[in-house]
């Protein structure tokens, strides 16, 4: 071979390879390229807490959900047919002793609005004074804003005795999902539980409380939560409140039904 055709052939090869390759050809490569998906996988840590009572609405069989049903159950049976001793509607105001600015009778409820920086307000009525009673109402809170170490709550005050400094309270705390139920004359807590399904912000929770003597028991949107025995306050007045945590608190009431079972007869 020539020389000189030597030397323009291997030019013709060496200016070919540089020619890039066409936007089809480069497409494909990438589409051989082998995909990588990654999963993030949860880590769970261990906490430590202090131990809490949950009573859920389950099958699972619960020794308080069943002592509840025992005592509770032959009580509403009694009274099932029977209109309550008190009831309201709050489409007007029957009467009902309100202890602050931020306790109204508006738009057909009991509206509890504690302004920031203010702790408590509370309404009482004549008719719920009794030792005996089932006590049923409908609560709703909207706004529950609290100050460190300090938690505001709705409150359901039974047997408040000024005579011996307190009352029994079952509180909710649907921001945090929980209740819990106090003596406040000894300062103690007598039963707590977490129940997200039944204690949440903004939707209306049905309680029924039925006392007869030391027995209690508490109901949530018909559902068995709490029994317990404690002679301390043996009757005294039955309120509704609402705050206690130095924040806001926005909480409604309506439907209140109050049956005295001093009245009832043939109780078991």
């Amino acid at each position: 071979m020539n020389v000189n055709k030597f030397i323009y052939c291997l030019l013709f090869i060496v200016l070919a390879s540089c020619v890039p390759k066409s936007n089809s050809s480069v497409q494909q490569a990438a589409t051989d390229l082998p995909t990588q998906i990654f999963i993030p996988t949860k880590h769970f840590v261990e906490t430590t807490t202090m131990p809490i009572l949950t009573i859920a609405p389950t099958d699972t069989p619960n020794p308080l959900v069943e002592q509840a049903r025992t005592f509770a159950e032959p009580i509403l049976q009694a009274i099932a047919n029977r209109p309550p001793d008190f009831e309201d509607d709050f489409s007007v105001n029957r009467g009902w002793q309100l202890f602050e600015l931020w306790d109204v009778i508006d738009s057909g409820v009991l509206k509890i609005n504690v302004p920031e920086g203010e702790t408590y307000g509370s309404a009482r009525h004549s008719q719920m004074l009794a030792s005996d009673f089932v006590f049923q109402v409908d609560v709703r809170a909207d706004v529950l804003e609290s100050i460190p170490e300090r938690v505001s709550k709705a409150d359901i005050l039974l047997r408040e005795r000024a005579s011996v400094g307190g009352s029994y309270s079952l509180s909710l705390l649907p921001q945090l999902a929980k209740w819990e139920i106090y003596d406040h004359v000894d300062g103690a807590q007598l039963a707590t539980g977490s129940l997200p399904d039944l204690v949440s912000m903004g939707q209306w929770m049905k309680i029924v409380v039925v006392a007869r003597g030391n027995q209690f028991a508490v109901f949530i949107n018909d559902q068995p939560i709490a029994y317990f025995v404690d002679d301390t306050i043996p009757d005294g007045q039955n309120k509704l409140g609402a705050g206690g945590g130095g924040g806001r608190a926005d909480v409604k009431f309506d439907n209140v039904k109050f049956w005295n079972l001093e009245n009832v007869p043939g109780l078991p």
